[in-house]
């Protein structure tokens, strides 16, 4: 029962730090744009482009070289890999993927490249971008000034 604990705390990590992630992501837009409507419409093409590029629902694998590297530089492609690894990673369920039987472990790893070495790795990237959104955000709140005299 010690793995289960161990994939209980992972999970609540990767749920806390993907939280915070967003919210930290949020207070930038507001501090970099001059108004709240501004920063709405950027979070969500944002948001767009992330959950697009995030390789879940088309694999990096598949994505063309040009576009692949978005997907690296998106917090939810972390964020959607470290969760499934964390749940389903170490899974020995046998399913039919694509006409052939196979676990859902070596399936991540096959279809999606999702390896389950790589779940911790993923917190601490997400937990990188929310330091990141929080320097940035607090470096916008210092500099940029956008009241009209």
């Amino acid at each position: 029962h010690e793995e289960d604990v161990v994939m209980f705390l992972s999970f609540t990590a990767m749920f806390f730090v993907s939280g915070a992630t967003f919210t930290f992501f949020g207070q930038f837009l507001v501090f970099l744009t001059p108004n709240d409507l501004m920063a709405l419409l950027l979070a969500g093409a944002f948001m767009f482009f992330w959950n697009i590029f995030s390789g879940f629902g088309i694999p990096v694998k598949q994505m063309p070289a040009y576009l692949a590297w978005v997907s690296y530089v998106s917090p939810t492609s972390y964020i959607i890999q470290g969760l499934c690894s964390i749940i389903l990673g170490n899974s020995e369920v046998v399913i039919d993927a694509f006409g052939k039987p196979q676990t859902i472990s070596q399936f991540l790893v096959d279809y999606f490249d999702y390896e389950y070495d790589f779940r911790y790795a993923c917190v601490g990237i997400v937990a990188g971008f929310c330091l990141l959104f929080i320097l940035t955000g607090s470096l916008a709140l210092k500099f940029l000034n956008f009241n009209i005299r």
